[in-house]
């Protein structure tokens, strides 16, 4: 029997928590076990495994190689008396045996064996836990990491591994990361989490391929010490980047933008497209994806203008790909909002014909560029009212259940481009639902929650479904807003900066008749509202509306005579074509709904230099020219 003075010894022999051990929640083992060979994770370790130069070789195909026909009768073996070397060989023999049987390790009749390894541990060589180790990932798979026996196994050696990793070499490390991978608990492992930080704040010690495999176990981690920064390893990968296959730099890339972080430095994402564009190809899809997660993650601005040849590469390899492979290379778009029409156009027919097969993620993951970038593709049918079809199939409900968000942004993409879907929007705007997505609280709600609110009021006026409680859409009103620009306030920002010239302007041209105000509450940014007569007079505002509190809802115009000036920086604009993004235009349909003359005040054109005459010319000719799109 395990004694409860063992199990308190084994849950609490650990290192303070704040610092040594990993936040990640407990896993299920027999689920990651059934999913890990169809997983990126899955895909990755086989390209090491098949890669010399990595020793990657499974703990289950070593111990077949090493089964005996030894016939060990359980109850008759003393544990207590067995030397550490006799102590390993007969687990061994048992796990091969339970492998071949089908035996748990969690069955009572292997007690006794469990406690007596779990106490010993301490005291056993790098060697013989490494034994131990190999040994346990024979057994079939456990229902959970905390399975009796199991659970005092593994974690019995992961506290002796503790102990004693920071003597260990770099190839030491890796070698034993590894065995806690083919246990699946890469995630539960302390030793796993403390060994891969210590790695990465002293890369420079590592070889090209152990760089790759710290990279690779940082992503199955997904969690790094705050005390680890991770430029240091972006730094080692510059120098060993040349080194690599396209199947490696994806791998790597995982790491990246898993543990979300950007790579910052220009020549190495630099390296990475020339390596794509040259192998495009051939590169395995799921190699593509990882490397255009981590392209899209954070492109420096340096690189946009690699963005149109990188496309022209690969949009002729759509076809060869799986929509949720091909659904990642327009959203490289996204960042510099640059259109590439054969891509978009290209990627939307591949989950038109596919779409019976795409995930909700797909569509979210297609509707997006196309809502972003304004764009509607040329497709054999209409993307949208394709997407649209799919929502309403008794057969995606599943879907909507576990990926909340996915439903929840497919929809307030399809309202930015004046789509309401009155049922499904009724559905999301259900404070049970929004709760499932987001949590217990009003803070975390996202703002397409508000867009989508919002935007039914303005927009939709027969809607009669839910809709979030008022003091809800007022707060997420007020936690979604920009502040208004404000000279006392340190290092404003340069669109602030603007947004507050443009503001002392128009109570200089309208002699204080003028006044920001948040008309619309799914929209950050404050309006400056002018009343500008048929007669060209500015005249004041009435005291009624001035008085009418912001982040309260969608503010009405009282006439006909009243003007939104709205200040818009370079970010609104689609940057190799023109025109505005999705959001600004529908911004611009919103506020008309709302009685305003909706006039853009952009920042490439307005005076940055002389009197202050200029710039209130600049916006007298602005009125003059409405509604011609100044």
């Amino acid at each position: 029997m395990i004694s409860s003075r063992l199990k308190f010894c084994l849950r609490c022999w650990v290192r303070p928590r704040f610092f040594t051990r990993s936040t990640i929640k407990l896993n299920d083992v027999a689920e990651n076990f059934k999913k890990a060979e169809l997983s990126e994770n899955g895909f990755a370790h086989r390209v090491l495994e098949n890669l010399e130069r990595y020793n990657l070789r499974l703990a289950s195909d070593r111990l077949r190689q090493e089964r005996t026909e030894e016939v060990l009768n359980l109850s008759e073996i003393q544990w207590k008396n067995l030397s550490a070397n006799e102590l390993c060989r007969v687990f061994n023999a048992v796990s091969v045996s339970a492998k071949t049987d089908g035996s748990l390790i969690s069955d009572i009749k292997y007690n006794d064996m469990c406690a007596s390894i779990a106490v010993r541990c301490p005291d056993l060589t790098d060697s013989q836990l490494k034994s131990l180790l190999t040994s346990l990932a024979c057994w079939p798979p456990c229902s959970s990491s905390q399975e009796p026996n199991f659970f005092y196994i593994w974690k019995a050696i992961d506290n002796a591994f503790v102990t004693r990793h920071k003597n260990f070499k770099p190839e030491k490390v890796l070698e034993i990361t590894e065995l806690w991978y083919q246990l699946h608990l890469t995630r539960r492992s302390d030793f796993v989490y403390q060994g891969l930080n210590r790695l990465a704040k002293r890369p420079n010690r590592l070889k090209s391929e152990q760089v790759v495999l710290l990279l690779f176990y940082q992503n199955v981690l997904r969690t790094l010490s705050k005390n680890v920064k991770m430029f240091p390893v972006v730094e080692r990968f510059r120098e060993v980047i040349h080194d690599l296959t396209i199947e490696e730099i994806g791998v790597a890339c995982m790491g990246f933008f898993k543990t979300e972080n950007p790579i910052q430095l220009v020549d190495v994402v630099d390296a990475i497209i020339s390596k794509l564009i040259k192998n495009a190809e051939t590169v395995p899809e799921i190699t593509l994806a990882s490397i255009m997660k981590a392209l899209r993650y954070k492109l420096p601005i340096a690189l946009w203008h690699r963005i149109p040849e990188l496309m022209d590469s690969l949009v002729t390899q759509v076809d060869r790909l799986s929509v949720t492979s091909a659904v990642h290379i327009p959203l490289i778009l996204t960042g510099s909002q640059t259109i590439h029409k054969n891509t978009l156009d290209a990627v939307a027919e591949k989950l038109i014909q596919q779409i019976d097969s795409a995930r909700l993620k797909d569509m979210e993951k297609v509707i997006y560029p196309l809502t972003l970038l304004n764009y509607n593709p040329k497709t054999s049918k209409c993307v949208f009212q394709t997407v649209i079809d799919q929502l309403n199939r008794p057969e995606r409900e599943e879907e909507f259940k576990t990926w909340p968000k996915c439903y929840i942004a497919i929809l307030h993409y399809l309202v930015i481009r004046g789509i309401f879907l009155d049922n499904h929007i009724s559905r999301v705007l259900d404070m049970k639902l929004i709760r499932s997505a987001y949590g217990k609280t009003n803070f975390i709600i996202g703002r397409e929650i508000l867009f989508i609110d919002s935007s039914v009021e303005v927009e939709n006026p027969s809607y009669q479904g839910n809709r979030i409680p008022t003091d809800v859409r007022n707060y997420l009103s007020k936690r979604y807003s920009a502040y208004l620009p404000d000279p006392e306030r340190k290092n404003m920002s340069k669109q602030h900066e603007f947004e507050y010239d443009v503001i002392q302007t128009a109570q200089r041209l309208t002699e204080n008749n003028c006044m920001p105000k948040y008309l619309l509450p799914n929209h950050p940014r404050a309006d400056i509202v002018v009343r500008f007569g048929n007669d060209g007079r500015f005249l004041p505002l009435p005291e009624d509306f001035v008085s009418i509190e912001n982040f309260t809802g969608p503010i009405r115009s009282p006439g006909d005579d009243y003007w939104a000036l709205v200040p818009l920086s370079r970010n609104v604009f689609v940057r190799n074509l023109g025109g505005f993004t999705g959001e600004t235009l529908a911004k611009e349909r919103q506020l008309k709904m709302l009685g305003f003359k909706p006039l853009f005040v952009l920042d490439k054109s307005w005076p940055t230099e002389g009197e202050d005459t200029k710039k209130e010319e600049h916006l007298e000719n602005l009125f003059s020219e409405y509604p011609t799109p100044p």
